[in-house]
């Protein structure tokens, strides 16, 4: 277990707006953002007006990401503490059933995802 521990990727749990749970690295979130308007395609953050991927005009919380062809995205949160968590091998389920869009995992019980990030980054619309 300790090598586990040791080989342990810094991550969080992001309760999404959608009903998923996506599991992502630590270092690939920039900032979780609340807002008191509702937002559309695009968020103002730090002088900037990032994409946001599936807006959620309910949502008041977002989790900006570091992106890959982009600079940064928002991904639209539901009112749920968000989870730091290590994540070790065998947070990867493997029996369960692959899932669009990315790896089934299980952290303590709770069905998650581990998202992949460009495929979700080429679902956002970048004429905000």
């Amino acid at each position: 277990m300790e090598t586990q521990v040791a080989n342990a990727v810094p991550a969080v749990l992001l309760p999404c707006a959608d009903g998923a749970t996506w599991l992502v690295p630590l270092n690939g979130l920039a900032e979780i953002v609340v807002v008191r308007e509702a937002v559309g395609a695009a968020l103002p953050w730090r002088a900037a007006r990032i994409p946001v991927l599936h807006p959620t005009p309910a949502a008041r919380t977002f989790a900006v990401l570091l992106g890959i062809n982009v600079p940064f995205w928002a991904l639209p949160l539901a009112s749920e503490p968000v989870v730091y968590r290590p994540l070790v091998a065998d947070d990867i389920a493997e029996d369960a059933a692959p899932a669009a869009g990315g790896t089934p995992a299980r952290i303590a019980g709770r069905q998650c995802l581990i998202p992949d990030l460009l495929a979700a980054e080429s679902g956002l619309s970048l004429t905000p």
